[in-house]
């Protein structure tokens, strides 16, 4: 089975989990109610509220960096869906913290730079971006666990945010995700 296919039954049984389980959120450690409130995260299957598509505007080193950072987490995003289809744990836990903790941009810019860069990020953008690593942090605690399902249902709702923030930010980059 290819990489596609098996993001494709994972999204799927993402959503129909977080469906059927959608009045027990309160019971669920891994969606508090502050997250189900937030307008930047939608629990799996619940469509966000997106304004417009806007283009970042960063100084060419900066956009560098941040793609750089892209493509490490679609790739860790690749490893970490692997694990979880396989039940790998502690690959998917180191994995999911990797992309908790994030890849490069701590690493390679000074604090200048990254203070350049947050007043530069539009807030939605910096929201989106704190959801989806907070979220990785909880799927290597439901790993951790032994909660797969769990894992699986955060998995859906990362990979649902990296859609919604190309959607948002990076649509002149990705012209297919743009309702049209």
């Amino acid at each position: 089975m290819n990489f596609y296919r098996i993001l494709a039954i994972l999204l799927a049984a993402g959503l129909l989990f977080s469906n059927c389980n959608r009045n027990k959120s309160e019971e669920d450690p891994h969606h508090s109610a502050a997250e189900t409130s937030d307008l930047t995260h939608s629990p799996a299957g619940q469509s966000p509220e997106i304004s417009a598509p806007q283009k970042l505007k960063l100084p060419e080193h900066l956009l560098t960096v941040l793609r750089k950072e892209m493509q490490l987490i679609e790739a860790g995003m690749g490893e970490l869906l692997a694990h979880l289809a396989r039940g790998n744990a502690e690959e998917a836990q180191k994995t999911a913290e990797k992309i908790q903790h994030s890849f490069i941009l701590k690493q390679s810019l000074s604090k200048a730079e990254l203070k350049q860069l947050v007043s530069l990020l539009p807030k939605e953008f910096i929201q989106m971006d704190r959801t989806f690593h907070g979220n990785a942090g909880k799927v290597a605690e439901a790993v951790r666990q032994g909660d797969f399902n769990g894992a699986a249902v955060l998995y859906s709702d990362m990979a649902q945010s990296c859609v919604r923030c190309h959607t948002q930010f990076a649509a002149e980059r990705f012209p297919a995700l743009v309702k049209k």
